[in-house]
């Protein structure tokens, strides 16, 4: 790519959070992600059920083993929750019932991938913590949008590769819009983790179990709403942009 196609690109991806544009966007995550919600408790009630039970176990940290397994398997149940939300935020016009969720299954592959940055931030250096941290967060939001591209392939090996170049030029194309977006979804989390702390201390005041649930309320919340925002940068984006994706 060009850089003075780069450059009309990340132009155009700021006039994506001017007010008017970026109300529509907000309003249209928002509703995306209301419907979300209703299909992950109508199909995935015992998903979020399990999850919040195994968070409770992992707060307790003397019960030695029990903890390690309910920490890691929460983990590995809220990324499979994150992945069935993206497949409920998916834009689709076919009938998300439980055998739309199953039929995608496969799509899980591209998506685990998402994790394998945060790997390597276990360094104790501050740059080079940080520095991971953002590389991480960068792949992470490419992979999201991967995702996507994969979901709307044909599901093969051989998609894999192309929808995950796909990811990564949407991202690096609107690059500027993208990260002001995430920046946004970032404040709604930091006012979501405030208010709990508030009902946590106000209401919650004996017990920290119910208070970590809380937290992972917020948590679930925050993840809901990046990836209703997501599905609606990627429908608008492709799209608006199909021949940079698709040659």
């Amino acid at each position: 790519m060009e850089s003075s196609t780069l450059i009309s690109l990340w132009q155009e991806s700021l006039m994506l959070v001017r007010w008017n544009t970026s109300k529509l966007l907000l309003l249209a995550s928002l509703n995306t992600f209301i419907r979300a919600i209703s299909l992950m408790m109508r199909y995935f009630w015992w998903l979020i059920v399990a999850i919040m039970a195994l968070n409770i176990g992992a707060l307790y940290k003397e019960a030695g083993l029990f903890h390690e397994v309910a920490l890691y398997s929460s983990i590995v149940l809220m990324n499979l929750y994150l992945f069935y939300f993206l497949l409920a935020v998916r834009p689709s016009v076919e009938n998300k019932d439980f055998c739309y969720f199953f039929r995608y299954f496969s799509g899980l592959i591209i998506f685990m991938l998402s994790g394998l940055p945060y790997l390597l931030n276990g360094n104790q250096n501050l740059a080079v913590w940080l520095l991971c941290s953002l590389i991480g967060h960068f792949l992470f939001i490419c992979m999201n949008y991967s995702t996507f591209f994969f979901l709307d392939s044909d599901l093969s090996l051989k998609s894999l590769l192309p929808s995950i170049k796909r990811g990564i030029t949407l991202v690096w194309s609107f690059l500027p819009g993208i990260i002001i977006f995430n920046l946004i979804i970032f404040f709604v989390s930091i006012i979501l983790s405030f208010m709990i702390g508030l009902v946590g201390t106000l209401v919650v005041y004996t017990l920290n179990v119910n208070v970590g649930v809380l937290g992972l309320v917020a948590a679930l919340t925050t993840s809901g709403l990046h990836a209703a925002l997501t599905s609606v940068l990627y429908t608008k984006i492709k799209h608006g942009h199909f021949s940079l994706f698709f040659e």
